[in-house]
C-alpha cells in the first residue's frame, strides 16, 4: 500500500509540472487546430445545407428560399431608355418591307367600311316634295296646285273632290297666268299669301262647282323634285315625309344595333378561329350585304338588311386593326394603329363624288358595295 501511495503522488506531481510548465511549440499548434476546426464547420455546414436541399426537394417546397428564382423576360431598350421590342417583337422582327406591306393592305378593308358608314348622308337625304297632283291635273304649276289645295305644309290637303275639275286642265291655264300677273302686281309673296290662295280658290273653284269644305285631310302620295341633282333616294323610294320621316333614323338605328352586336362577338370569334379567318368570312359577307341593298322594294327588307352590314362591317375593322398590330412590335403598333385608319379621309372624300356623279341611291349602293369583291382576293 505504502508503495501505491508512493507511484500516486509521482503521478499527481508530473501532471502538474506539465500543466504548469507547457512545451514551448504549444501556441503554433494551437493556431492549427483552430484552423482545422473552422475548415470542418464550414464542410459540415456545406453538407448541411445539401442534405436540406436534398430533403426540400424529396419533400416538396416548404419555404421560399426552396423556390427557384423567377426569370424576367428580356427587354430591349434605346438609347434613351424607352422599351421598343419585347420576346415575340425579337422573334417577328421589326418593321420592315412585309411589315410596311401588309399594314398597307389591310388599311384597304377601311375603304369599304367608310363607304357603309357615311352613305345615309347622301342616300336619305331630303328633297324638295309636295301633295300629288291627280291625274288630269299634272300640268298645273306646283306652286298653283299647293295654293288651290291648301298643301303649303305639303301634309295635309284640302277635303275637295278633285275630280269634279275639268280634264282638259290646259283650259285653266290662261286664267290662271292672268290672275297670277294681277295679283303678282298686288302682292310681293304670292303663293304665301292668304288672300292669294282665297284668290285662287275663289277664282277657280268656285265657278267650277267644285264641292270644298273647311277640313283639310292627310296626303296619301307624294311628287319630288326631279330636277334638284338628288335623285331617287330613301326619301322618294318609301315616302319618307310627314309622319314617316323618322323611319330615316331608324334605318340607322339597326345599323348601330348591328355594329353593337358585331362589337361583341367579333372580339371572341377572332380568338377562337383566328383574326385573318373572320376578316375575310367578315369581308365577304359585307361585299354580300352591300351588294343586296340595291335591289329591296320593301322597307323591312331594307331595315335588316342595314343590320346584317352592320353587324360584319364593326368585324372587318377590329379584325383589320388588332391584325395590323401585331404584326409589329413597340413603339411601331401605335404608327400600325394610325395607320390603318389613314384611309378614312380619302374615303370621306371618294363617296362624295361618287354620290354626285351617280345621284341616285341605288346606283350610289352598287358603287361602293363593288370595291368589296377585289379586297377578298388579298386573302
Amino acid at each position: 500500500m505504502t508503495a501505491k501511495r508512493k507511484n500516486s503522488n509521482s503521478n499527481e506531481i508530473n501532471n502538474t509540472s506539465t500543466i504548469e510548465a507547457p512545451p514551448a511549440n504549444t501556441m503554433p499548434t494551437t493556431a492549427t487546430n483552430a484552423t482545422t476546426t473552422m475548415t470542418t464547420a464550414t464542410n459540415s455546414a456545406t453538407a448541411a445545407r445539401m442534405n436540406s436541399g436534398t430533403i426540400a426537394a424529396n419533400n416538396g417546397p416548404s419555404t421560399p428560399a426552396a423556390a427557384a428564382p423567377r426569370r424576367e423576360p428580356h427587354i430591349s431598350t434605346s438609347s434613351n431608355g424607352d422599351d421598343e421590342t419585347d420576346v415575340i417583337g425579337d422573334l417577328v422582327g421589326h418593321f420592315g418591307k412585309w411589315q410596311c406591306l401588309m399594314t398597307m393592305l389591310l388599311s384597304l378593308f377601311q375603304v369599304p367600311n367608310t363607304f357603309h358608314i357615311s352613305s345615309p348622308v347622301y342616300q336619305a337625304i331630303s328633297k324638295n316634295f309636295w301633295c300629288r297632283r291627280p291625274t288630269h291635273l299634272q300640268d298645273l304649276p306646283v306652286d298653283v296646285w299647293r295654293n288651290i289645295s291648301d298643301s303649303q305644309d305639303n301634309c295635309f290637303q284640302a277635303n275637295i273632290d278633285w275630280s269634279q275639275l275639268p280634264n282638259d286642265s290646259v283650259q285653266l291655264q290662261p286664267a290662271l297666268q292672268q290672275l297670277i300677273r294681277q295679283q303678282q302686281q298686288s302682292y310681293v309673296n304670292l303663293p304665301h299669301e292668304p288672300s292669294a290662295v282665297s284668290a285662287f280658290q275663289h277664282y277657280v273653284l268656285s265657278p267650277l262647282a267644285v264641292v270644298q269644305n273647311e277640313s283639310r285631310i292627310a296626303c296619301t302620295a307624294w311628287e319630288y323634285d326631279d330636277n334638284d341633282n338628288l335623285g331617287n333616294t330613301w326619301t322618294s323610294q318609301w315616302d319618307l315625309v310627314c309622319d314617316k320621316e323618322y323611319f330615316k333614323n331608324v334605318a340607322e338605328m339597326f345599323f348601330l344595333l348591328g355594329v353593337a352586336t358585331g362589337g361583341i362577338l367579333s372580339g371572341y370569334l377572332s380568338d377562337k378561329f383566328g383574326r385573318k379567318k373572320m376578316l375575310f368570312i367578315s369581308a365577304v359577307l359585307q361585299t354580300i350585304f352591300g351588294l343586296a341593298l340595291y335591289f329591296p322594294k320593301s322597307l323591312e327588307m331594307f331595315l335588316l338588311l342595314r343590320a346584317l352590314l352592320g353587324l360584319v362591317s364593326v368585324s372587318v375593322t377590329y379584325a383589320g386593326l388588332i391584325l395590323a398590330i401585331e404584326y409589329v412590335d413597340g413603339k411601331w403598333r401605335t404608327i400600325a394603329g394610325m395607320y390603318n385608319l389613314f384611309p378614312l379621309p380619302i374615303s370621306y372624300m371618294l363617296i362624295a363624288g361618287i354620290a354626285y356623279l351617280t345621284q341616285d341611291y341605288q346606283r350610289l349602293q352598287l358603287c361602293i358595295g363593288i370595291p368589296g369583291i377585289f379586297l377578298c382576293f388579298l386573302w
